[in-house]
This record gives structure tokens, sequence and C-alpha cells, in this order.
């Protein structure tokens, strides 16, 4: 229920040939692991006949630029009144719920989320990327709706 670092965060550990030895900071989802394996396997994503949500790893696991580390997620369960929506770039990450105020961490000066930087002058811009990146993503009034009203009363 919660996307701060310590609840949120999972180490990847990838071993075999052509992975190179080492760590990468680039931020992964767990969907990821879906094209790496599928991969592996021989296969490739066209064989599911839709879009396959998530990016190879095998850049990352040649220590190479991964290009994108990114990572988002939404919680719309219990304990919630609306939705919860975190992105993260980098070592930026940013938390949005429509009644709350907004949060954003810078993860490499701030490792434990302590200070929320989302009304400070110099992340003023970075504050402005997410908040814009979360209106094209979601609508989250219409989720908070929908959710509602798959609800039993």
């Amino acid at each position: 229920m919660l996307f701060a670092e310590h609840s949120a965060r999972v180490p990847l550990i990838m071993a075999g040939p052509g992975v190179a030895q080492g760590q990468a900071a680039n931020a992964c989802l767990l969907v990821d692991l879906l094209p790496k394996i599928v991969k592996i396997g021989g296969g490739s994503l066209d064989m599911f006949g839709m879009p396959v949500d998530g990016r190879l790893l095998s850049p990352l696991a040649r220590e190479e630029d991964g290009g994108c580390s990114e990572a988002i997620g939404e919680y719309c369960a219990e304990v919630t009144g609306h939705p919860v929506f975190m992105i993260r770039w980098g070592y930026m990450k940013y938390f949005h719920r429509d009644s709350d105020p907004v949060q954003l961490y810078d993860l490499t000066n701030d490792p434990w989320e302590l200070e929320n930087l989302a009304d400070h002058s110099a992340y003023r811009l970075i504050a402005e990327g997410f908040a814009k990146e979360v209106m094209q993503r979601w609508d989250s009034a219409g989720l908070r709706d929908k959710v509602i009203g798959t609800q039993k009363n």
C-alpha cells in the first residue's frame, strides 16, 4: 500500500552468459521480466498478438546504458479514498493522490524520503514534469469512480 523505497524496492539479480558482473542504477519493474524471459526462451514479443508491457533488460545485464530508468505504480485498493500514483525517473520519485499534497523526493540525497521537495523552487520544473506525466497517464477521478462502482454496499 506504499511506494516508499523501503517497501517497494526489490533487488533484481541476473546471472548467466552475457551478464556482466556489476550493478546498474536503472529502475525497472516486474513487468520488465516477461520480455527478458521470453527472449531467453527463444521467443519474441510478437508471439503474444498484442502489445506487451515491459522492456528488455539485456542492455542493463551487459552494463550498457539501459536508456530508460523509469518505474511507475498505482494503488486503488483498501485504505485509500483516492488512487495513489507513483512515478520514478532515475533518482527522482513523485507521488500523487488527489486528496493529498504531492510528494517529490531526490533519492540520491534523501534515500529515506524524509524531505518533500515538491514545493522547493529548485525542483519546480521537475515537479511540473511529473504532474504532467500523471495527468497524461491516468484519469484519477474516472478511475476512482470505477473502483467505487465495483464495491458492494
